[in-house]
């Protein structure tokens, strides 16, 4: 037990650590090595992943795709001011959304979740909607080429789409695994609407909340990944 304490305050140091890291690297570099500290740690917290879900023998080939996507996305995100690499980028994110969709749908089960909790999360996601459209309405002006603009409709349709589905699989097994995994998505969904709203406003102060939120998610992502499904919180 002691042992296990131990290790376990050891991590969360770890994670402190490397989420301090790259806040500081991204106050202190450019955008190509900021972003390589954000690839690096990414590959650091998936490496730990393998590690320990080698031992539980937990792996599945969708785990490796998923986590292989991930990796693409920081590295093209490093590259992310080139027209080309822009596209490869939204790519690799809409592969990831998907991706992420396919990891939980045989668990998606609308019956599982009450009608009052599924009314409120239909008018959030209403909302959301809503919101999504003001975002693309204030960064269109600064948008010059009208396909990377328009590429980001069916990424924004996709992510909403994403949380919306990983919401009723949370409320439906209300698991410590779901709610972490809830908990990561709509943090890395949050992430990549802050990094886009940064980029195409120059609103620097959105990339650090951008980061840390990332950094948040994947680290509750791969905590969801390895706890089980029975892993019951009430």
């Amino acid at each position: 037990m002691i042992n296990f304490l131990n290790q376990k305050y050891l991590n969360l140091v770890v994670v402190f650590l490397l989420i301090i890291v790259n806040l500081l690297a991204v106050y202190h570099f450019d955008f190509f090595y900021s972003r390589l500290f954000r690839f690096i740690t990414a590959l650091l917290f998936f490496l730990f992943y393998f590690f320990v879900s080698n031992k539980l023998k937990q792996n599945s080939k969708l785990i490796v795709a998923i986590a292989l996507v991930f990796l693409l996305c920081d590295y093209l995100l490093m590259f992310h001011s080139k027209e080309n690499y822009t596209y490869y980028y939204v790519f690799a994110r809409y592969l990831r959304h998907v991706l992420l969709t396919f990891l939980i749908w045989k668990y998606v089960n609308f019956k599982r979740v009450d009608r009052f909790s599924f009314i409120i999360i239909t008018i959030v996601l209403i909302i959301n909607i809503g919101g999504v459209a003001l975002i693309l309405d204030l960064i269109k002006p600064t948008i010059y080429n009208p396909v990377r603009f328009y590429l980001y409709i069916p990424e924004s349709l996709i992510m909403l789409a994403l949380g919306y589905l990983a919401i009723i699989y949370g409320l439906g097994f209300n698991t410590k695994k779901s709610l972490f995994f809830v908990g990561g998505i709509i943090a890395i969904v949050f992430s990549d609407i802050f990094y886009v709203l940064g980029f195409h406003l120059n609103l620097n102060i959105l990339f650090y909340f951008s980061r840390l939120l990332y950094l948040f998610g994947l680290v509750y992502f791969i905590s969801s990944l390895l706890k089980p499904h029975k892993s019951k919180i009430i």
